[in-house]
């Protein structure tokens, strides 16, 4: 393994699935967060977390991670808690490399290699020394102005799913011989004692570790050489796929918000509303949509049109429609509707 520097720039708009931000919001569940607030201000909806081919945004999961700091403040030690439930099982073809590696310090060194796929926010710079590997959290990925309480967030949270990933493969272990973290100590600082096997310093200049050479060394007893290979091949295709710039299509990202809303029982959801789930303006949406060639207005039409005639045709009555798009009365909706189409509701029927 070589000394380098394995930082990703991330920005906002880099793509990652949705298997960490299902584990959080599950996370969230169980301190009684409902899923829509750890959502809010994302532009996800719960459906968008079920399906493991959908891709989300980094800007979108740190959103998510903001929310869940903010409302479970009272939630000692929230970030080590996270990172020792990303097992390798959570980074799918990922994981499976990484299991098949001959060693240790093969797996890690193939973490190291697709970042990309470990949804981390704070990359490793890594350094060889005489004692091991030192894994130093590069804070320069995460913009001048961000939450310190994220901050800590996340350098308990990379730092407890390198030590469960490690432990995934060799088992129980102390594979840390030196811990520093940036931030102060917090008030449950023997929880990082317990979860660690070592002591850590706070106050440092830095947030990082030290992987003994001992660990590293260690063989796994699922190496598989072309497993590995197959799967180190597969990642670099998954790694290509998300680096690719994805297509901006902010009025098809509307539309879905819309569709969410009326699923939720919401109703079909404002401009302003929209804005604010997609962290935008109102006036900064309607310019977008506008250089799109679409409004807001056009979209909102063609979404209750199309989920109107939908409801209808499956036999769901005129008032049940109606409530379900958000209108105060039955002969609002109806006058809507043949405004739309030409036509009444009960033609659909």
């Amino acid at each position: 393994m070589h000394d380098a520097d394995t930082s990703v720039r991330l920005t906002a708009n880099s793509r990652r699935g949705t298997a960490s931000a299902a584990l959080l919001t599950e996370l969230a569940g169980e301190h009684g967060m409902p899923i829509e607030r750890c959502l809010r201000g994302t532009g996800l909806g719960s459906m968008d977390l079920t399906d493991p081919d959908a891709e989300i945004s980094a800007g979108q999961e740190h959103a998510l991670i903001g929310n869940l700091v903010r409302e479970l403040a009272h939630v000692p030690a929230l970030g080590l808690t996270a990172g020792r439930r990303y097992h390798l099982t959570t980074y799918g073809l990922l994981g499976l490399a990484a299991i098949s590696s001959a060693t240790l310090g093969q797996a890690v060194e193939v973490g190291l290699s697709y970042l990309d796929l470990t949804f981390m926010f704070t990359p490793f710079m890594i350094q060889r020394t005489e004692h091991g590997l030192r894994a130093t959290l590069d804070q320069r990925a995460l913009p001048g102005d961000a939450d310190p309480d994220v901050c800590r967030f996340l350098a308990e949270r990379e730092m407890a799913a390198t030590v469960t990933f490690v432990r995934d493969l060799i088992g129980p272990c102390r594979p840390i011989s030196h811990l520093d973290f940036q931030h102060p100590e917090p008030s449950y600082g023997a929880v990082y004692q317990r979860l660690f096997g070592v002591r850590p310093a706070f106050g440092r200049p830095v947030t990082g570790g030290v992987l003994t050479a001992e660990a590293l060394n260690t063989p796994l007893l699922q190496a598989e050489p072309h497993t590995a290979a197959l799967s180190r091949r597969h990642c670099e295709r998954r790694r290509t796929e998300l680096r690719r710039p994805a297509p901006v299509d902010l009025a098809q990202t509307v539309r879905d918000r819309l569709h969410r809303g009326v699923e939720r029982g919401e109703g079909i959801a404002t401009p302003r509303q929209v804005a604010a789930d997609l962290n935008l303006g109102e006036r900064s949406l309607r310019r977008a949509l506008h250089a799109e060639g679409t409004s807001f207005s056009v979209l909102a039409t063609e979404v209750a049109t199309a989920l109107a005639r939908a409801m209808l045709a499956d036999g769901h009555t005129v008032e049940t429609v109606a409530d379900a798009l958000g209108y105060a009365s039955t002969s609002g909706f109806s006058h809507a509707f043949k405004r739309w189409t030409g036509a009444t509701p009960g033609t659909f029927h």
